[in-house]
């Protein structure tokens, strides 16, 4: 193990080992950012879901106070056709 990281240590110091430590870097820069992104979508999608189910919601509850408020407008427009 001692001998793979003194390997390491003097590859670490060449130019080579430098340009590999660089593109190591952007590679983990670019992965950070993608799952960062990744993350912020899927929340955002959640959020939609959410404000969806709210949505609905809230139009389940106007026609349910709507119908309470008049159980059958259907026979209230006979009725009020009739009367013409």
């Amino acid at each position: 193990m001692s001998a793979l990281l003194a390997a390491w240590g003097w590859f670490a110091g060449t130019r080579g080992g430098r340009i590999l430590m660089a593109f190591g870097a952007a590679i983990g820069a670019l992965g950070w950012a993608w799952l960062a992104g990744r993350r912020a979508a899927e929340q955002r999608a959640a959020q939609d879901a959410l404000r969806g189910d709210i949505d609905n919601r809230r139009i389940r509850d106007a026609v349910d106070r709507d119908v309470a408020r008049d159980p059958d407008p259907g026979e209230r427009l006979r009725r009020d056709w009739s009367r013409d």
